[in-house]
């Protein structure tokens, strides 16, 4: 339906406006757009040189929302009450964000109105990511309004485009023109006033007019109402032939079994240009029924590196060669493992060659409006099994009239007598096409080194090109290019990235890991002579680092010390690592190679984005002893043990260090270490090779020990630091309810003690995203294990639920409608109680705010009830104020499983009565904990062991004459109604002596545990009762 609006208001408004505005730096500078007339309006603008604004970010929720960098401003002021939809869809432009303001208070008192990062719904044809408001915006005739755009990622990665806007007045709805009249966000039948008008109505009788009549969000025969309509039949020649799913059964004409053996349908004919046996091929696409080299499909002759069609080259000029995949199939060539721009599949790849006559420099690309999306790659060789990529390209969009997405290289040196190679396929898999191949060839001049020109043609202008390093002309900062590299040793060594240029020379990644090389943007250039023959770590972890990295290491003597000869000589390559253990930066840069001593290296460090240039440290590391790898460790919640397990290797001795002290050494063919009985806490590991003296690499991990005693309850403190502590938060409210627990750190399963049969309640405190804890499968047995036997659980998350959520066992327990789940967003911010109906009331908590734990992108998930293995008791216990939408789910399961709490936001975050709330929680969940020794005699106030009218007296003192309270209050509780009061001293003096009930178990002399923990009474010691 979006679509529809917007094709309707381009076809319904000609362009009434185009400006060359290029947008104000700030809000007070702001370009004026003269709105003058409904109609669209066209803007010119860009904002290469405007600087970031201090203005904040949207609060209102935007879809995919950057970092609005180098943002720019317009105004309007409409002459007319309307509605406008904004868009910067364009497909020359860039990556942008987008806000709407209703300037009515001056640039200091903005009201956001509408904002968006990247849109999906435009038809384009636009830039891959553009911003586009997700429905039109109402505006005031007269008032003034503001739209600001940035850059969706860092400074520096803007451009220039169109932004253009529609306005167009608001009047009453038409139900038939797919156009969204009334600017209320609804279309045509989706519309309350179109009910009744026609065509809006029931969908039965309509079944054939494309349109959704009864707005269910089904059209034509897609819709139930429309079974059994004469128009929803697929099944005769006419039907299987016509491009309709006639009977909305999800296959179409061949593909339908309503269609075998009828018209066309049967065995693949190659040439009829139809879909015969409905597989989704049609013609010499069906590889497998009409394979290429069949009369009807005759191979590409060009298909193979040694067929490669010759392109005759005689001197500068243009060249073109025609382009055709069609019947071509993909090669067994590697991907090139240069640098390349947007590459893709290379499918379905075709070859073309040539020889030179002179030394030129080559400019090629495949652009044609009516070609296909190519990648292209340029080797350097005769030989296909040994040719050498040197130039490689996806996506470009450098030249005008092409397709929408064309590949271009530029620069290409080639030497007049050597054959090269171009290699041209399809970026995406299946693909194939038609078009013109252009190469453009030109001799270079020599490069001068002060006039501002590219002379020589290799993309390098003045002091940046290899060619003018000696001139005087030029100076150089130590470090921004090979032949001025700064001498590192072993070690850390400081860098700073920031103050030099990206250098002229091709990152050569074929030794990179796929996919995590990035722009090595403003390179440094290191030099390093190796003081071993061994192993070396070199890399850019640092602890609290914020440098992302790329890394490439050369052997500079085998290059014979001349950067000039340093291309082919790379030893290794990284970009983004995950290797280490750390602590370090998110992204950095380790590569493990092996170095000669006395021989040279050059270790070049850039930025993986453009514009990414910062400080950090590169670190050489000798590795003469083996690095320590594996290291694990697991804790007995039993003992208090902490078991250490690591990778064998060839060492002398091992030490075990923890928080950083040396406690033990053992052998060096240990693989295992038991550090026995430690007092709960969190315990920093270190385990360290020796060799001959030498202390190989080390392994550090953090082992969390949280010994089990009997407490009732068990927090699982798994959420990660945020801007709500949620754990210190429940610890305090269990504190003050007199409920004792054990917290750890590791997860159900990890732990190991979930199953022990006196834990009453588990807490799943898991986090908000991104600093949330994702629980895996064993946890999630473990946690249905516990509430079949009775344990009742709660378990708090922001997006367990709602994204890439994990099925496991516990599903059947937490009461959650997955089927319903929504992955939310940053709107909860108040909450509305409710009474579950079994036991648990939040109703009269209504109203209460809600502190989020990520403010700005908090993705509260919203989930409903269902009923699972446990019964059917599950309600609703929390809602947003202000949507509505569900956050809490109390679920009073059947016995013997114990309750569980679902909730997509932090207890910690709680804005009213954090104590009352965690006594709610705990009396839903099971009582007060009952007793640490949980065997107790009820009536029994005084624990002497007996049952007499000393009981009653001493329940009588400790309420009204200041007696002390008995060590078990729920021995007290003699009537079992779960609190203390007269009526439990005169229950008990009639069970004595007029013939009342005696106290419910356990009995006063049973010594059992309570058979209805339900209150939120405790036994802290009952001394009859071992």
């Amino acid at each position: 339906m979006r679509k529809l609006f917007l094709i309707t208001t381009m076809l319904a408004f000609s362009a009434t406006g185009l400006w060359a505005q290029t947008g104000g730096d700030e809000c007070v500078v702001a370009d004026d757009i003269a709105v003058a007339g409904f109609g669209t309006y066209v803007v010119a603008m860009t904002n290469v040189g405007a600087t970031t604004g201090t203005d904040p970010a949207p609060s209102i929720p935007c879809a995919v929302f950057g970092q609005n960098t180098d943002d720019i401003w317009f105004s309007f002021v409409p002459d007319a009450d309307g509605a406008i939809d904004v868009t910067t869809c364009d497909p020359a432009s860039w990556d942008t964000d987008l806000l709407l303001y209703d300037g009515s208070g001056g640039c200091g008192a903005l009201l956001e109105l509408a904002c968006s990062g990247d849109a999906v719904t435009n038809p384009g044809p636009c830039q891959a990511f553009y911003s586009e408001f997700d429905a039109p915006t109402v505006v005031t005739g007269g008032n003034i309004y503001y739209l600001r755009i940035g850059n969706w990622g860092a400074s520096g990665s803007g451009g220039a485009g169109n932004l253009t806007i529609n306005f167009f007045a608001v009047g009453t709805e038409i139900c038939d023109d797919g156009a969204d009249n009334d600017a209320d966000g609804l279309i045509d039948c989706f519309d309350p006033d179109c009910a009744g008008i026609p065509p809006c109505g029931p969908e039965a009788g309509q079944c054939d007019d494309g349109v959704d009549n009864d707005a269910d969000g089904t059209t034509d025969c897609f819709d139930v109402d429309c079974i059994g309509d004469p128009a929803c039949f697929e099944g005769d020649a006419a039907t299987c032939t016509d491009g309709v799913d006639n009977d909305a059964d999800g296959a179409t004409d061949c593909a339908d079994l309503d269609c075998s053996g009828i018209g066309l349908c049967g065995p693949e004919i190659c040439d009829d240009g139809f879909d015969n046996d409905g597989d989704g091929l049609i013609d010499c696409f069906d590889v497998l029924d009409c394979p290429v080299g069949s009369p009807a499909c005759p191979a590409a002759t060009n298909d193979e590196c040694v067929g490669a069609e010759d392109i005759p080259i005689a001197g500068p000029g243009v060249y073109t060669a025609f382009m055709d995949s069609t019947t071509a199939t993909l090669g067994a060539d590697p991907l090139p493992g240069i640098t390349c721009a947007v590459m893709g599949q290379f499918d379905n790849d075709i070859w073309f060659s040539f020889v030179p006559d002179v030394d030129m420099v080559m400019e090629i690309h495949t652009c044609d409006p009516l070609a296909w999306d190519t990648d292209l790659a340029v080797y350097e060789g005769d030989d296909c099994a040994t040719m050498t990529a040197i130039a490689c390209n996806g996506d470009a969009n450098i030249l005008p009239g092409c397709q929408i997405f064309y590949s271009h290289v530029q620069f290409v040196s080639v030497t007049a007598g050597t054959t090269y190679k171009i290699r041209i396929g399809s970026y995406g898999l299946g693909v194939s096409g038609l078009g013109t191949l252009t190469l453009l060839a030109v001799v270079p001049g020599v490069e001068i080194c002060d006039d501002g020109i590219d002379n020589d043609l290799d993309g390098l202008i003045d002091c940046l090109d290899s060619d003018c390093f000696a001139d005087p002309s030029c100076t150089y900062t130590d470090g921004d290019e090979c032949f001025v590299a700064i001498d590192v040793f072993d070690g850390a060594n400081d860098y700073d990235t920031g103050i030099f240029t990206t250098s002229g020379d091709a990152s050569n990644t074929t030794l990179c890991p796929a996919g995590v090389f990035g722009q090595n943007d403003m390179d440094g250039w290191y030099l390093y002579t190796a003081t071993a023959d061994a192993g070396y770590w070199i890399h850019t972890c640092v602890n609290g680092g914020t440098h992302d990295s790329d890394l490439i290491i050369y052997d500079f003597t085998a290059a014979g010390g001349d950067c000039a000869n340093i291309q082919g000589n790379e030893i290794a390559c990284n970009g983004d690592s995950t290797a280490l253990p750390g602590p370090c930066q998110a992204f950095y840069s380790y590569v493990e190679v092996s170095l000669v001593a006395g021989n040279q290296y050059l270790i070049r460090i850039g930025s993986w984005s453009v514009g990414g240039g910062g400080t950090g440290t590169l670190n050489i590391v000798p590795l003469l002893c083996p690095p320590m790898a594996g290291l694990s460790s697991s804790s007995d919640c039993s003992t208090g043990d902490v078991i250490l397990n690591w990778t064998t290797n060839a060492y002398d001795s091992i030490e075990i260090l923890r928080d950083s002290v040396l406690i033990d050494t053992v052998g060096g063919g240990d693989t295992t270490y038991t550090d026995p009985g430690l007092a709960a806490g969190n315990y920093t590991y270190q385990v360290q090779g020796v060799c001959a003296g030498n202390i190989g690499g080390s392994q550090t991990i953090v082992a969390n020990v949280a010994a089990y005693g009997g407490e009732t309850d068990v927090i699982f403190a798994v959420e990660l630091p945020d801007q709500i502590d949620s754990v210190a938060a429940l610890q305090a409210a269990l504190d003050a309810n007199g409920i004792v627990y054990v917290t750890t750190t590791l997860g159900p399963a990890a732990w190991g003690c979930l199953g022990s049969g006196t834990i009453v309640r588990a807490w799943m405190m898991t986090g908000t995203y991104p600093q949330y804890y994702r629980i895996d499968a064993p946890d999630g047995v473990a946690l249905a294990t516990a509430v079949q036997n009775g344990t009742s659980v709660y378990f708090e998350a922001g997006d367990h639920w709602g994204f890439v959520h994990l099925v496991t066992p516990y599903d059947d327990y937490d009461g959650v409608d997955q089927g319903t789940v929504a992955d939310g967003d940053d709107s909860f911010l108040t909450m509305n109680g409710a009474d579950s109906g079994f036991g648990l009331d939040t109703s009269d908590l209504s109203g209460t705010a809600y502190n989020q734990a990520n403010a700005g992108s908090d993705w509260t998930d919203r989930i409903s009830p269902l009923a699972g293995a446990g019964g059917p008791n599950v309600a609703q216990i929390w809602t947003d104020s202000v949507q509505g939408y569900g956050t809490g789910i109390f679920y009073a399961t059947d016995a013997p499983f114990g309750n569980t709490i679902s909730q997509s936001w932090e207890f910690g975050g709680f804005g009213g009565d954090q104590v009352d709330l965690a006594a709610r929680y705990i009396a839903a969940l099971g009582g007060g904990g009952g007793p640490i020794g949980p065997f107790f005699g009820r009536g029994d106030c005084n624990a002497d062991g007996g049952f007499n009218i000393a009981d009653a007296i001493f329940t009588l003192a400790a309420l009204f004459s200041g007696g002390p309270a008995g060590p078990c209050a729920d021995a007290c509780d003699s009537n079992g109604d779960g609190s203390i009061n007269i009526a439990d001293a005169i229950f008990t003096l009639a069970a004595l002596f007029s013939g009342g009930p005696a106290p419910s178990d356990p009995g006063p002399t049973d010594c059992d545990v309570d058979v209805d923990d339900s209150d939120t009474l405790d036994c802290a010691s009952f001394p009859p009762c071992p």
